[in-house]
């Protein structure tokens, strides 16, 4: 019998070790339109506290087209501006300790003019109830080849204490007037939750444990 508290403490350990692994799930979209297709801004820039939070998209130099799209018809465009970062963005509450996940696809008619070489930036802000900042995640991002739809890496970031809502930034920004416009479509904002396979073989863990505390007692 002795083979007995091994087998559970090798099954705990690769059952701990699965549980807490990376793996996860992600639940529905927690964005108004992200694929653009109202074709409309259904919020004022800047948009009101906390009237405007999820109430959808707001623009600071975007507008809507349907000059091209990801999928569906239309599409947020954004044309270059020197050296001001232009977007779209939206607010969305939120609590903490949440875990989100945010990712959206951009496309770039003519990056062969951009004079900056990650003009895309997706981005999570969270703020509190005051709308004061509690901190910005998201890395500007690389275009690719001309008329190819690129998916931005996932910006995932966990509320700090204090959050009320979050704010997500599709911008771009050249530092140069040369004419440079992209797109941006199907933006994605879920909350990252453990798979249930996870949770299960988190909670045989625990089992295996207790099976393991009672054989030793």
């Amino acid at each position: 019998m002795k083979i007995f508290p091994k087998v559970i403490t090798g099954t705990i350990g690769v059952a701990a070790a699965l549980a807490l692994s990376v793996s996860t799930t992600q639940a529905q979209n927690l964005l108004v339109d992200p694929g653009f297709e109202s074709g409309m801004f259904e919020q004022p820039n800047p948009i009101p506290i906390p009237g405007g939070v999820n109430g959808g998209w707001a623009s600071f130099g975007g507008s809507i087209t349907t000059a091209a799209a990801h999928s569906g018809i239309c599409s947020a465009l954004i044309a270059d501006n020197g050296w001001n970062p232009q977007g779209v963005y939206q607010t969305v509450s939120a609590s903490p300790g949440e875990t989100l996940d945010l990712n959206a696809w951009y496309m770039s008619p003519n990056p062969s003019v951009a004079g900056y070489a990650t003009p895309a930036l997706v981005q999570i802000s969270f703020f509190d109830i005051n709308d004061n900042g509690l901190g910005v995640f998201g890395n500007w991002q690389p275009l690719g080849a001309a008329g190819t739809w690129v998916k931005s890496p996932d910006v995932i970031a966990t509320a700090p204490a204090g959050t009320a809502y979050v704010g997500v930034y599709l911008m771009m920004m050249d530092n140069n007037i040369n004419g440079l416009k992209f797109y941006y479509d199907d933006a994605s904002l879920t909350q990252v939750v453990p798979e249930p396979a996870s949770l299960a073989l988190l909670a045989f863990g625990v089992f295996g444990i207790t099976l393991l505390r009672r054989h030793q007692d």
